[in-house]
């Protein structure tokens, strides 16, 4: 015997929330959209209805009945034809003649990244990309002057959208990031019942194969050594970059570095980015630098450690020429540039993986101490290390 019942799609939000029509029949179970939704904290469960409380909670409930009365009359005009109906054929039949109002694009946008900060799985970075993604959208949007929405997220879209983001000069690879990050809210909302539109699927991330930059052995402890006891500026940047380089970790991680994190010979942090537990071991040359801060390792924000470390290269003399790639509006462009140009805090982290590979450092030990849990990001690694080897055999044996 067929029956209906009613039932949200999540119960535990605090937020709108589509009803769903539950059907069965013959050990078979189908889910209809019922084009409505409410707050949890308004629907009877017991009695799979709207509480009373809620505003309009008659008007809500005749039309569920109504549309219990539709899907069953539905089923037996099929069984009657000699047809078992599958979900999709009950919801054409019951689709309402109405057209219903679309979701606001950027309200459930804001809704997505309201339930993320509240999720503690997810980092302040991340929802800082959510923010930034919404920011170029609504950018985006206002420079087309269109009213973003679902249904309109089509290749047509998704081309224009691109050819924005690379007119403002970034990379292939932020520009990727950009489209995943508005994959990620897409597969949300249709998770939730806001979009029907599967283009998106298709949506590809434009990436390029990044150019890692980092020292060499020489170059690092050049700048380890250099004497900077006349600039206590640029000293205290350069001791930060320089635990970076012996120890792997982030700016972010860097930056908070307590004295209760260096416990005997080791180096206990729990990361910001990604909330791992980390044991490195302690370096002499860190050991030496943390000695010379009693009260707790200098502070400084990413953004000026950035520009100090662009002027201590070039004091220091790291002049080797790099082939810089940019795209300016989409088009890759070349240009040589010296390597203390290209100088930031994030160096360090590569210049530490890169040296300990080309020493001999098994990947899985490295990977430990990192962080490191995607493999493919590694082998970049692996490829730049295996270069250096090449070049140091070529300039002896060659």
């Amino acid at each position: 015997m067929a029956s209906v019942n009613f039932n949200l799609r999540n119960l535990k939000t605090e937020f709108e929330t589509p009803i769903i029509a539950i059907f069965r029949t013959k050990g078979k179970t189908h889910k209809i959209a019922t084009g409505k939704s409410i707050p949890p904290k308004y629907w009877n469960l017991d009695k799979q209805e709207v509480k009373r409380t809620f505003k309009d909670h008659e008007e809500l409930n005749d039309y569920l009945n109504e549309l219990k009365k539709r899907i069953i009359k539905a089923y037996d005009e099929f069984t009657k034809a000699g047809i078992e109906p599958s979900a999709e054929s009950l919801r054409i039949a019951i689709a309402p003649k109405e057209e219903k109002k679309e979701p606001d694009f950027v309200e459930v946008f804001q809704q997505f990244i309201h339930v993320r900060e509240t999720d503690p799985t997810y980092t302040t970075s991340v929802i800082k990309n959510y923010k930034t993604a919404l920011s170029h959208l609504g950018k985006f949007a206002s420079l087309q002057k269109v009213k973003l929405k679902f249904g309109d997220l089509n290749n047509r879209f998704y081309e224009s959208y691109k050819a924005y983001l690379f007119n403002k000069q970034l990379q292939p690879n932020t520009v990727g990031n950009q489209i995943k990050q508005l994959k990620a809210f897409l597969n949300w909302a249709t998770e939730e019942g806001y979009n029907n539109n599967m283009a998106f699927r298709k949506f590809k991330k434009p990436s390029e194969s990044t150019v890692i930059t980092v020292l060499t052995e020489e170059e690092r402890d050049l700048l380890a050594n250099f004497d900077l006891s006349e600039n206590g500026r640029l000293g205290r940047v350069r001791d930060l970059f320089i635990i970076g380089c012996f120890t792997g970790l982030r700016f972010s991680d860097l930056a908070n570095l307590k004295p209760e994190n260096f416990k005997g010979d080791f180096l206990e942090i729990r990361t910001i980015k990604t909330k791992d537990h980390l044991r490195i071991p302690i370096a002499p040359q860190v050991r030496r630098i943390v000695a010379k801060y009693e009260t707790g390792l200098p502070t400084i924000t990413n953004q000026k450690a950035n520009e100090y470390l662009k002027e201590l290269g070039e004091i220091v003399g790291l002049e080797a020429m790099i082939n810089k790639v940019k795209y300016p509006g989409g088009k890759r462009m070349e240009e040589m540039v010296s390597k203390f140009k290209l100088m930031t805090t994030h160096m360090a982290r590569r210049t530490f993986i890169t040296i300990a590979l080309k020493k001999g450092m098994p990947q899985v030990t490295l990977r430990k101490i990192t962080g490191h849990k995607d493999l493919r990001t590694m082998l970049k690694y692996v490829e730049i290390a295996a270069e250096d080897t090449h070049n140091e055999m070529m300039r002896i044996f060659g």
